[in-house]
């Protein structure tokens, strides 16, 4: 008989739900801050908890679940409309349960050691160590493929920006999604859209924002001066993530004057 420990049981639910709403955020180009995918992870995880209810029926797992997955639906991304929360919770079952089922199998014909399914919740008897390096490599995995699939994609589109200096000071303009535009902020890591000077007054810009990017083009290396809006938003909605605007001169040319990657155009859709 498989002895299930409830600490065991918590980080291990925890890390899956983790990889279950950024797949959700992926698929469904939800636009939500990563701190709220990590709460509702935190929740899915310390819910599983529930599984040793005295009372734990057949009637009563289909409501528990049904109520903690769109509580942790609810925390992970918020609430727009019923329809979309509906989508959302039932894709988050619908992915949980065909994990499950995948263990099942496994267990059912190979019968590993430490792999078991307990009312509903999957339970792997690893050590901490070996599931913090097992989560590190996936997500490396990961970001691999979306590095390679990103270059493949062929995309064209127009999206209206919004930016917000000092809670008083607007600026919108029409950017270009291109694929080969992947420029990040070296320090923090996130994307830059690229803007010619032309559009904006970037001598009003206090100099504390500015920051100087450097980037890597056919032809060499080059720097641009950039700054971090207090917000922006892409076609009205807003990025919580955030992101840099990347000033330049005479780089763009043609009607196109700023360009975005496609990571921050998939927030929006």
């Amino acid at each position: 008989m498989q002895i299930i420990y409830i600490d065991t049981l918590i980080c291990v639910n925890l890390f899956i739900d983790y990889m279950i709403l950024l797949l959700i955020r992926k698929v469904l180009h939800i636009n939500t801050k990563s701190i709220r995918i990590i709460l509702g992870s935190l929740f899915a995880g310390i819910s599983t908890v529930g599984v040793f209810a005295p009372c734990y029926t057949v009637v009563f797992s289909i409501i528990y679940r049904l109520l903690t997955a769109g509580v942790t639906i609810l925390i992970a991304y918020g609430y727009q409309s019923i329809n979309k929360l509906c989508i959302r919770t039932l894709s988050y079952i619908g992915v949980s349960m065909l994990l499950c089922g995948g263990v099942i199998i496994i267990e059912t014909i190979w019968n590993p050691t430490g792999v078991a399914v307990y009312n509903d919740s999957l339970y792997f008897d690893i050590s901490p160590t070996l599931l913090i390096v097992t989560t590190t490599v996936v997500f490396f995995i990961l970001s691999i493929y979306k590095r390679i699939s990103e270059k493949h994609k062929l995309r064209c589109d127009i999206r209206t920006v919004t930016v917000h200096i000092d809670n008083n000071t607007i600026i919108t303009f029409d950017s270009a999604i291109d694929t080969g535009c992947n420029l990040k902020e070296p320090f923090s890591g996130l994307p830059v859209i690229i803007v010619e000077e032309a559009l904006l007054d970037f001598d009003k810009i206090p100099i504390q924002r500015k920051r100087v990017i450097p980037f890597n083009t056919a032809s060499g290396s080059d720097i641009i001066m950039g700054f971090k809006p207090d917000k922006i938003y892409i076609d009205r909605k807003e990025i919580y993530s955030g992101c840099y605007i990347g000033v330049c001169k005479d780089k763009l040319k043609g009607e196109i004057k700023s360009i975005m990657g496609t990571e921050l155009s998939e927030a929006v859709i």
